[in-house]
């Protein structure tokens, strides 16, 4: 009689190659499997976090832009241009 024993998965070094190249072209819903025991289990469950944390800084910063942007338009639209205003840098001109 067979004993089936299913070991664990393992963290392939391909899987997580390609999972680093996808996150490296921006990829955010890119994820590693959590049903790893071990340091493999920690490795993936480290990549998936730090996957998360990059995307929360990208909408940071998408938003941010956005607001910029926004204040930018408002201000160039105000007729400064050109003119000198007190505590203004010279080279925005």
């Amino acid at each position: 009689m067979n004993d089936l024993h299913l070991a664990p998965q393992t963290l392939e070094r391909r899987a997580l190659l390609r999972a680093l190249r996808a996150l490296q072209k921006g990829d955010f819903a890119v994820r590693l499997p959590l049903d790893m025991d071990g340091s493999d289990g920690k490795v993936a469950q480290a990549f998936n976090d730090v996957v998360e944390m990059n995307q929360s800084i990208a909408d940071e910063l998408r938003a941010s832009a956005g607001t910029s942007a926004r204040r930018v338009r408002s201000i160039s639209g105000c007729g400064l241009r050109g003119r000198s205003v007190p505590g203004r840098a010279r080279w925005i001109r």
